[in-house]
């Protein structure tokens, strides 16, 4: 039997390698968050800015998860090996 849906939330799916679905893991457990949270923090925080040659640059627009008020930047490559 389903659980009941807490009202406002909907269940979704990601897709990720058994590698990347670790590194988000490890990630999120180094921040103290759940993977749900941790994913979606971080989906509202950075922003990516296409650079050149599949670079991008990372811009926090918000904070770094679990944690209120830090701001940086950083250059990530976009693609199946990049990081979250």
């Amino acid at each position: 039997m389903r659980r009941p849906r807490t009202p406002g939330q909907m269940v979704h799916s990601v897709s990720a390698t058994d590698l990347e679905w670790e590194r988000v893991r490890e990630r999120a457990d180094t921040a103290g968050l759940s993977i749900s949270r941790y994913l979606v923090e971080r989906a509202l925080t950075v922003e990516l800015i296409a650079v050149s040659d599949g670079l991008c640059q990372a811009r926090l627009v918000g904070g770094e998860p679990g944690s209120a008020g830090k701001r940086g930047r950083s250059r990530t490559r976009s693609g199946p090996n990049s990081s979250v």
